[in-house]
């Protein structure tokens, strides 16, 4: 007899079988490999952008924000440069809004805003100016407060010296009154008056959330005058006014000379104290780090953005 050919063929059946049985063996991808694998796919396309609209599928994605951060950062100059898209940029901006995502707005106004804005940054200088001209106004009432509650405690043994402070801390108050609200309205119209779209738009978008001023960048620089946050008193994270007529008054924020927490821990005598804080505020060329700090901390910036 010939050689017979003992290889047997397998029904169909069994052969469905071990296909079926070789996909499930196969390994799925872990989290952090898929979440890579997405990331690279929108890196590459935002590094082909070239327009606004090209950000928007990535930045509404459900990748992390820092992921995100970083796609706004380096997407090409040509996304947000063409004056010719000041609209479509506008228009992301709305939308990362509309989503929640206050942050990336800011952040894509920041971008939008360096590369487009005019060289006479005058207008933010001033607006600075008065931010801390109006928390000066608030710590100096406070610590006038302060001083007067002092003394009524012991009304009834004062004496014709102490009558006299008393009286003049009162009418300190009402004068640092008067000019809270003078102050508080040129704010309001050099504010309106921004040129800047991106500027007015971030600004606004800033100012809706009340811990606006807690980044890390105001921090950081309160910290550095000497200011409690850089101490663990947390008084500007609280209200700094002792009296109940708060509203529509912005009574926290970071520290100036006036605070009286500094002066008491730096051992200062505030007692004919003058405002001198705005003196301080210096302003260089545009990529000058302090300038940049000041930009971002007061127009840009959110808390819990670095």
């Amino acid at each position: 007899m010939g050689n017979r050919n003992t290889s047997m063929k397998l029904p169909s059946s069994a052969k469905s079988d071990n296909s079926r049985a070789t996909q499930f063996q196969q390994t799925p991808p872990t989290y952090e490999e898929s979440t890579q694998n997405v990331m690279e796919k929108y890196k590459k396309q935002v590094q082909h952008a070239e327009t606004p609209e090209d950000l928007l599928e990535p930045l509404l994605s459900g990748m992390g924000i820092y992921e995100k951060r970083k796609l706004i950062e380096d997407a090409p100059d040509v996304v947000f440069k063409d004056m010719d898209l000041t609209q479509k940029t506008l228009n992301l901006e709305t939308q990362l809004e509309d989503a929640n995502y206050d942050e990336l707005a800011q952040r894509v106004a920041y971008r939008y805003h360096l590369l487009n804005a005019a060289s006479n940054r005058n207008w933010y200088k001033e607006l600075i100016k008065l931010d801390v001209t109006l928390r000066w106004i608030i710590q100096r009432r406070t610590w006038c407060e302060q001083k007067a509650k002092a003394l009524q405690t012991c009304q009834r043994d004062m004496s014709s010296p102490d009558l006299s402070r008393l009286e003049a801390y009162e009418e300190q108050i009402k004068s640092l009154n008067s000019r809270y609200w003078v102050t508080h309205r040129k704010q309001w119209i050099e504010s309106d008056k921004l040129r800047s779209i991106s500027a007015k738009r971030a600004l606004t978008r800033q100012r809706k959330h009340t811990d606006w001023y807690l980044s890390g960048v105001l921090r950081e620089d309160c910290a550095k005058r000497g200011g409690c946050c850089g101490r663990s008193c947390g008084c500007c994270e609280r209200t700094r006014m002792t009296k109940v007529y708060t509203d529509g008054v912005r009574d926290r924020g970071h520290c100036t000379t006036a605070c009286s927490c500094c002066l008491e821990t730096h051992g200062i005598d505030g007692e004919h104290l003058e405002m001198k804080d705005v003196d301080e505020v210096h302003f260089g060329p545009l990529r000058d780090d302090h300038t940049l700090r000041l930009l971002k901390g007061y127009i840009f910036y959110l808390n819990g953005m670095e």
